[in-house]
């Protein structure tokens, strides 16, 4: 059996029969993750941020399908995406421009057709482990006035932006005061356009989306 620890006042907290979020994102190659980090850390010179990417505290990544699992799940997605991996070919990161929502920026990348197909595929796969389960916000959500696309996959999949409304990016950081980041992003120069992403991680979430530990992680097929 799986089990999950969390450190709470310096104590190890059993957390069975709890919930945990859990990321399953693409890993990002050491170069570009290290330009990120870079970045990160400068920006958070000029402003004050809720973090900086490091590879440690703070992991570069790509979301495929974050969510909040039972923690007697874990282990099934574990095995389930070592399987699901093994059907992956690598896929290219194609970045189209940076962008911002809500204090956070980063980086878009394009949606291209095997993106998607492999989003879907673990999109579909997965879901099922949630055992239903919602995350807090998301049934306050069900409750106000969103778009329908949104409140079905919400209600179908656990969260609003996946399938067509998934938008692949990867985050650089979240500013505390999001009315700088208009100045702040014309000052960003991203120096790799392309690049090969070849791994999945299974990764703890943290505060504001953040990858806090990695768990487990796949190489795609070669």
């Amino acid at each position: 059996m799986l089990w999950i620890f969390t450190m709470i006042d310096g104590r190890i907290e059993n957390m069975k029969n709890e919930f945990s979020r859990i990321n399953i994102a693409f890993k990002i190659p050491i170069e570009v993750a290290q330009m990120m980090a870079k970045l990160s850390l400068e920006i958070s010179q000029k402003e004050e941020t809720f973090f900086v990417l490091d590879s440690f505290h703070y992991y570069p990544h790509m979301t495929i399908y974050s969510q909040e699992y039972p923690v007697s799940s874990i282990e099934r997605v574990l095995e389930n995406m070592e399987k699901l991996s093994k059907n992956f070919s690598p896929l290219r990161f194609i970045a189209t421009e940076i962008e911002t929502i809500c204090g956070y920026i980063g980086m878009g990348a394009k949606y291209s057709p095997e993106l998607r197909s492999i989003h879907e595929t673990i999109v579909k796969e997965i879901n099922s482990l949630r055992k239903s389960h919602l995350r807090e916000k998301y049934i306050t959500a069900i409750h106000e006035q969103i778009p329908e696309e949104k409140m079905k996959n919400i209600q179908e999949y656990g969260h609003p932006d996946v399938l067509n409304l998934y938008k692949p990016h990867i985050t650089i950081t979240r500013l505390k005061d999001e009315g700088k980041t208009e100045r702040i992003i014309s000052d960003i120069q991203w120096e790799i356009e392309d690049f090969t992403i070849d791994t999945i991680g299974i990764f703890k979430t943290g505060e504001h989306g953040t990858c806090v530990g990695l768990i487990e992680e796949f190489k795609l097929k070669s």
